[in-house]
């Protein structure tokens, strides 16, 4: 008997209520209820379920954890759920509410699907996401199902979790905003030092995003009204004494309190004294059950789940009689319950099933566990549970048993399971099973387990990989490789050879990644050429050389990989051959050539559903975008990736942040800062930075140090340079950061350095922007070093000398580019430079370098050009092409948010002239305002007009008109024009100089 009225809890169910009503207004939320065991945490959320159900029509989806070998069935609390909504509403029906597509991402975690081999499969994930697909499904669905009702899935017993279950929960606490959902989860407040859900509990960004609510025990008011309702009469309140007796004993904890009133020892006369423990007092009340109702608790407790009554008969080998009266008895005192919904039954409490469990001897357990596992071996349909989990059951089982084979051999089938459903920890927990503890305590372990050591090295390696534990993966497949020989098998040697391969690239170490697919290459060009493989090999090592800066080789290697792909019919092949020929074509300065491969690599990636290949030809076919100068197609590209993974839920998806830092950087040249800030802060928001990708932190420096946040920039290039990245783009991206921020802090020799180790880093790469970036930078701090010492009265021959090393290796680089554009611009500031070093820089020299980048759109580099430019104006004694000059670039640099530049700008002395005849614009109008008034009213140029005759962007120049029709007192344009010629204000001489009150 349990409490039929809820007792209490006002305060936590009114929280609970409170952000249920938020999520139904689409504010999402996540709540973790913790509490001491046997506190109450089922019951309210029960109560909390069926108020939802009632109140809000919501939809409720409740699933529980299983204590089950450590938590080795993955997502138990999910699959739960999902199966109680497909027994409620069935498939048809749930298809038509979240859509085939999010089913289809879950379907198969309630399917009979009971795994296959992957040892012969290539080395990707399931549908090509893995994990993240499964997490992008459940937040699509319940933005599905939210749309008709608010939804509130209930995941208890987290502190039984399973990874995939802990990474599925923080996944949705950082991502759940909108949807009209509420995920809450239950657990005991006491964790071990260490324990899985500890640790995401410790991470300040896990609980920014999260509700906690603690569910503390009763105090004594209500725990006299809760026992008040456990007994025959609850209008008859409890004795005071018995109450108080009660209280001192369970401390307010219901599930104590309720055991305590129902075994009858607070008033049984004949007992010698009242069990001060809950858990001694559980032990007394089995030891009161008559012996087949002591079988039956056992076995329920052996089974650490729901379980069939026909596999609770199969176990127990009780007559049906005696059976029939054992489970009477468990149920009669509360001890078993029985679940309409399946008809299944289980122990009415985890601690009371522990209890029980624990009670027993080893031999008993271990003689349970076997008679479980022969029965379920025998017929499967006597369990619960289907396909995949079925096999996962089925392995714990053997696993706590002397049946050393049975146990290997069930091993390999769950990991197989998991594998299949994408819970990589569970499959590589499996796997470390038979290979770590079981395989060398079996006979033949090979013909147990249906595989060789090294096939199953393999698998586990790719479950290692996919669990995010590559360094893991890497020893696995080189241990697989140790096992083969290449005489008696190079195919196979190859094959490994070519994970290997990738696990190095996923861990960043290209150079052996480099290694181990030039192997592989070799390896199979001999033994098997037209295999998918071969294809893989080759692919994998091109990428790799393009990350090195050996372009051409790199587009060899995929050009042949493209051909083999096309023989052997593979798509998907194809198109990972063509994305890396295109990057490939892209980075040798031939990107029109590499953009249509790229396109082509989208659109097979999408016809094969491989969401990874997919957002990896977006990105590389924005950076390609980019190196021809088309910053606007670039941004176009990376945000059509993005909006892939976010439409999947897969905004946290790695490749998702290499698109977010394409996407801002290209905005960033672009001059839309705002925009490209907000890209930026999305992707790095809601990770720990050590999870950040080194390229994105890398963009985000950059941006800090053209806004002058020093301290910051030099942080992320401290932790980006920690990570050793080898890609040239990104060595000498790094290094010129650090060299520009050197020159902003007006420490020119510390910039020097930074660029001589940065042409050090790439000295063999084929990528000549990279180098030309380094001298332009190189040559910008050997000026300021000249021009400090001429300051100062010192020698400037060694700047000089340095200048003139630089620009010589500039020009030879750009020689060999002489095609493309920004190669041709960059050598143009770099002789603008090497003359800034010499003394005699000049105002045209410094236009002509604005000119050229604000022809592609560059506003930057642009207003530092003009800086440089008012600056040589000034040393000229030309005042009015310096006045010009500086305002463009204060003007620039402010909309930017450019303080460095800004700053420097400003700090030039400039003599402001405007019209003959006049000492300054009137109206307050500025100089560059005044150049704009000029051309609108005397030449009613427009907009674009203005913009390509001052060589400024478009979005400035209607800037700056806003601002010039209130300092004129006019409305609009034609009024502007009137009073230009009303007032004579551009004639020679002007008109009278107009009063103002």
């Amino acid at each position: 008997m349990t409490a039929e009225r809820f007792v209490g809890r006002d305060h936590e169910l009114q929280q609970l209520r409170g952000l249920l009503d938020k999520a139904a207004d689409g504010r999402a939320g996540t709540v973790v209820l913790g509490g001491e065991a046997g506190v109450g945490k089922s019951r309210l959320l029960a109560q909390f379920a069926a108020r939802a159900e009632k109140d809000h029509g919501a939809h409720v989806l409740r699933g529980a954890c299983i204590e089950l070998g450590g938590g080795l069935i993955p997502y138990a609390p999910l699959v739960e759920s999902l199966r109680m909504l497909v027994r409620e509403r069935g498939e048809p029906e749930i298809r038509a509410a979240v859509s085939d597509t999010t089913w289809d991402d879950l379907a198969h975690l309630v399917s009979d699907f009971t795994g296959t081999a992957v040892v012969a499969a290539p080395d990707v994930a399931p549908s090509g996401s893995g994990q993240l697909r499964v997490f992008g499904a459940v937040l699509r669905m319940l933005e599905h199902l939210g749309q008709s009702a608010p939804v509130v899935l209930v995941f208890e017993d987290m502190h039984w979790a399973d990874q995939s279950t802990l990474d599925l929960v923080s996944f949705l606490a950082r991502r759940l905003s909108s949807e009209r959902a509420l995920l809450v989860c239950s657990h005991r407040s006491v964790l071990a030092p260490g324990h899985s859900l500890r640790v995401l509990l410790a991470e300040p960004d896990f609980i920014r995003h999260v509700h906690p609510v603690a569910l503390p025990s009763f105090d004594e008011r209500d725990l006299r009204k809760f026992i008040g309702e456990l007994s025959p009469d609850p209008a008859t309140p409890p004795d005071r004494d018995l109450a108080r007796r009660c209280y001192e004993l369970s401390g307010g904890n219901a599930y104590f309190a309720e055991q305590l009133v129902l075994s009858g020892a607070l008033t049984d006369p004949n007992a010698h004294r009242v069990p001060e423990s809950l858990n001694e007092l559980m032990l007394a009340r089995i030891l009161t059950l008559s012996e087949p109702a002591r079988r039956v608790m056992q076995v329920a407790a052996a089974a650490a789940r729901r379980l069939d009554d026909r596999l609770l008969e199969a176990v127990c080998g009780l007559p049906d009689d005696v059976l029939d009266s054992a489970l009477r008895e468990c149920r009669s005192l509360g001890m078993l319950v029985l679940n309409p919904a399946d008809e299944s039954y289980a122990i009415q409490h985890a601690l009371l099933s522990e209890a029980v469990y624990q009670q027993m001897g080893i031999g008993e357990r271990r003689r349970l566990h076997t008679k479980m596992a022969e029965a379920l071996t025998a017929d499967v349909a006597l369990g619960l549970t289907h396909g995949w989990s079925a096999a996962v059951e089925l392995a714990h089982h053997w696993f706590h048993t002397d049946h050393r084979a049975e146990a290997l051999a069930t091993a390999v089938h769950a990991g197989e399971a998991t594998m299949g459903v994408r819970a990589f920890y569970e499959a590589e927990s499996q796997f470390g099973r038979v290979l770590d503890e079981l395989w060398t305590k079996v006979p033949d372990p090979e013909a147990s387990a249906g595989y060789s050591r090294q096939q199953l090295l393999a698998d586990a390696a790719v479950a290692s990989r996919w669990a995010g534990h590559v360094a893991q993966a890497v020893a696995r497949v080189q241990k697989a490789i140790d096992a083969v020989s290449a005489q008696d098998d190079p195919c196979r040697l190859g094959e490994l050879y070519e994970r290997l391969g990738s696990y190095h690239w996923e861990a960043g170490a290209i150079v052996e990644g480099r290694a181990a697919y030039s192997e592989a290459v070799r390896l199979l060009e001999a033994s098997a050429p037209d295999g998918a493989a071969h294809a893989r090999a080759l692919v994998g090592l091109a990428m790799a050389e393009i990350n090195l800066g050996f372009y051409q080789a790199a587009l060899d290697r995929s050009e042949q990989a493209v051909t083999l792909a096309e023989t052997i019919g593979d798509a998907g092949a194809k198109g990972r051959a063509l994305n890396a020929a295109g990057l490939a074509l892209a980075m040798l300065g031939r990107g029109q050539e590499g953009e249509p491969r790229l396109r082509q690599a989208v659109a097979l990636a999408d016809q094969e559903d491989h969401l990874e290949d997919l957002l990896r030809a977006y990105g590389n076919l924005a950076v390609a975008l980019e190196l021809t100068g088309d910053l606007d197609g670039s941004v176009k590209a990376a945000r059509d990736g993005l909006r892939r993974a976010h439409a999947l839920g897969l905004a946290e998806l790695r490749l998702a942040i290499v698109l977010a830092n394409n996407a801002g950087a290209s905005l960033m040249q672009l001059g839309r800062w705002d925009e490209a800030a907000e890209v930026l802060e999305q992707a790095m928001a809601g990770r720990p930075r050590v999870e950040q990708s080194a390229y994105l932190r890398l963009t985000v420096a950059e941006f800090d140090v053209a806004r002058g946040q020093y301290d910051e920039a030099e942080l992320l290039m401290a932790e980006v340079s920690d990570q050793r990245i080898s890609d040239p783009r990104f060595v000498a991206a790094l290094y010129t950061c650090e060299a520009e921020l050197w020159c902003w802090k007006e420490q020119p020799s510390r910039a020097l350095d930074a660029v001589h180790r940065g042409l050090g880093a790439v000295a063999d790469t084929e990528n000549v922007l990279v180098r030309l970036r380094l001298y332009s930078v190189g040559l910008r701090a050997a000026a300021d070093r000249a021009a400090r010492a001429a300051k100062e009265g010192a020698q400037t021959s060694d700047a000089a000398a340095l200048g003139t090393e630089l620009i010589a290796a500039a020009e030879q680089q750009a020689a060999t580019s002489a095609e493309n554009l920004e190669v041709q611009i960059l050598l143009q500031l770099c002789q603008a430079e090497y003359h800034r070093v010499l003394g005699d820089d000049s105002v045209p020299m410094w236009d002509d370098v604005a000119k050229t980048w604000g022809e592609i759109g560059r506003p930057y580099p642009t207003a530092y050009a003009r800086w440089r430019q008012a600056a040589a104006g000034l040393a000229a004694g030309d005042a009015e092409a310096a006045a010009a000059a500086m305002e463009e670039a204060v003007e620039t640099a402010m909309r930017l948010g450019a303080e460095p530049l800004k700053t420097a700008a400003e700090n030039l002395t400039v003599v402001s002239v405007t019209t003959p005849g006049r000492t300054k614009p009137p109206y307050g109008l500025t100089n560059r305002e005044w150049q704009i008034y000029r051309l609108l009213a005397m030449e009613s140029a427009t907009n674009h007009e203005i913009a390509k005759a001052l060589t400024i962007v478009e979005t400035t120049v209607a800037t700056h008109v806003h601002r010039i029709y209130p300092k004129l007192g006019v409305p609009n344009r034609a009024a502007a024009i009137k009073k230009a010629y009303q007032e004579r204000l551009f004639e020679d001489p002007p008109g009278p100089a107009p009063t103002t009150d």
